[in-house]
């Protein structure tokens, strides 16, 4: 944020240049913004309506030959004012019996100019009123929360907090001076308050200073509107005071360097990567003139990042050759690419050729990424990378397949050893077979992540606790086919003898599916009670059931 850098006699001076309410042309703008309200009687036969009009101020009658569409509307309805056109809501006298209840606020910024072309800016609750019956002409009661006064290399706010009382505005409290400059209005959802406010009073910017300032064309391409356009309006006045310090925002808007200057609103000022102070283009983007003028051919501020990452790193490549790889394959796309050129020793010129000579079958936004994780895997694997078709081979994909395969394997290899004792222990305690079914410990990773994809549901992102010994997986096969997935188990409880979820294919969520709790109820009580009972085994490492009955173990 914008740091005041005006002392306090000074800013008593600059207080009191502020005007404390609106003019008649704000008053009538902010009115503008309110919901309209047409508040009407029926006489007669129901074909006679006299109404009043809060956005034309008008008050007129409405016969139902005239306006049939508008008889048809009644109180609370949406219609269009047969007086000014104007969308208003239409409110009944009848029906109504307390009109500060139809008291609206909004929050608002009124920017004005000075003589000295300063900015004075004005921040605060707008609330339309109603008097009453006799009386239905709206008026506009202002409440100032903020102030901020702005001039090229001064800033200053002035802030107070106002009381409220069961949600209305009771009155202000004095003035005090901000540090930093803030934002006017903060998120508060018990009063319905949030930081974005309505901005009036942008002709003013013309008659100041901060005329070039490119404050509409920056909040253009950050929302996608106009300044004027939008009912939801935040960061505009940390801009404008952040411009009145650093003019320099004006040059990195027409660059295109919106993200930048945003940044630069919420406080965040990227330093190393920009200098705020500069004068001139390259000293603004801490470059050398030549490589400035080729960023200037695609700004970005998370390429100029990189540029500066790397240039601390004492990478080798060109400025102007990392700009080529980013504006032809995207930011992650091209640090790869950038990488893969430097461990290949080759130029970025063909480096891209290659790329390019091998996205036949691989898309453009993964070729580079593919290449990039080959050479990790072949570096791994020890490959002679001194030889050019190890590192830039033809064949990429079927190369980078082969080398995942290989470390795959690798990796499995070194699980099962450190899983052999842990999976002797899983069998002894949970291996159980009884009426055509059995349970199976999976044998390493591998068997789980398939599980998952056969059966179609998560336990494959279980695969590496299990191993790990932070979760228990099983499986529930048929005694005839133990090789093919049928039903997934996961325990919990202090000895893992509690079935915590126990699935199917695709979870049963398909048209007859039943919950194998419910379907091998009998088994699987019977095998809940052995484990419980303590895995007991007989000579031959057959299960012993507590119970008498030993018939269909195996």
């Amino acid at each position: 944020m914008a740091k005041c850098n005006v002392d306090a006699i000074a800013g008593a001076e600059l207080l009191s240049r502020f005007q404390a309410y609106l003019t008649g042309e704000e008053e009538e703008q902010v009115k503008e913004r309110f919901t309209g309200l047409c508040f009407y009687e029926t006489f007669g036969r129901r074909d006679y309506r006299e109404c009043c009009c809060t956005k034309c101020e008008q008050t007129f009658s409405v016969e139902k030959d005239e306006d049939k569409d508008f008889f048809k509307a009644h109180h609370n309805d949406y219609v269009t004012c047969p007086a000014c056109r104007e969308e208003v809501q239409l409110k009944s006298l009848g029906r109504i019996r307390n009109f500060s209840n139809l008291r609206e606020t909004i929050p608002a910024v009124f920017l004005r100019a000075d003589k000295e072309g300063a900015l004075l800016i004005s921040a605060g609750l707008a609330t339309r009123k109603i008097p009453g019956w006799n009386d239905l002409t709206p008026w506009v009661d202002w409440t100032e929360k903020a102030r901020y006064y702005l001039a090229p290399g001064r800033v200053m706010g002035w802030k107070r907090s106002i009381d409220y009382y069961f949600g209305m505005i009771m009155g202000p409290q004095p003035w005090t001076q901000m540090k930093n400059i803030c934002k006017p209005f903060q998120n508060n959802p018990y009063r319905c308050l949030t930081d974005h406010y309505w901005l009036f009073g942008l002709e003013a910017l013309e008659r100041s200073k901060f005329r070039y300032c490119q404050i509409n064309e920056w909040y253009r391409d950050v929302v996608g509107c106009w300044l004027e356009e939008d009912n939801k309006v935040r960061l505009c006045i940390e801009f404008l005071a952040e411009y009145a310090l650093h003019p320099q925002m004006e040059l990195a808007v027409k660059l295109g360097l919106t993200d930048a200057v945003t940044d630069l609103c919420e406080g965040k000022k990227n330093h190393q990567d920009l200098n705020w102070q500069a004068d001139k283009p390259w000293d603004f983007f801490r470059l050398s003139k030549a490589d400035a003028k080729a960023f200037l051919a695609a700004p970005s501020l998370t390429l100029l990042h990189w540029i500066h990452e790397e240039q601390r790193a004492g990478a080798e490549l060109l400025v102007r050759d990392m700009i080529r790889l980013w504006s032809s394959f995207g930011g992650a796309q091209a640090k790869k690419l950038a990488s893969c050129t430097l461990r290949c020793k080759v130029s970025p010129q063909k480096a891209e050729r290659y790329v390019l000579s091998v996205l036949g079958p691989i898309a453009q936004d993964q070729a580079a990424e593919l290449w990039y994780d080959y050479l990790d895997m072949a570096g791994k694997l020890g490959y002679d990378l001194n030889r050019e078709d190890v590192l830039m081979p033809k064949d990429l994909r079927a190369r980078h397949d082969a080398a995942a395969q290989t470390i795959q394997a690798e990796e499995d290899k070194k699980q099962s050893k450190a899983y052999a004792k842990r999976l002797e222990e899983l069998r002894k305690k949970y291996e159980f077979e009884l009426d055509g079914l059995r349970v199976v410990v999976p044998e390493n990773a591998r068997q789980i992540v398939e599980e998952g994809r056969i059966l179609k549901h998560c336990v494959g992102g279980y695969a590496g606790r299990h191993i790990q010994g932070k979760t228990t997986i099983l499986f529930l096969r048929r005694s005839r086919r133990p090789e093919r997935s049928y039903v997934t188990i996961e325990m919990t409880g202090a000895g893992q003898t509690d079935i915590m979820q126990i699935h199917g294919y695709r979870n049963e969520h398909y048209r007859g599916g039943i919950s194998p709790r419910d379907q091998y109820e009998h088994f699987l009580s019977v095998w809940k009670g052995w484990l419980k009972a303590g895995s007991r085994r007989d000579r031959q490492g057959r299960p012993v059931l507590p119970q008498e009955q030993k018939a269909g173990v195996a």
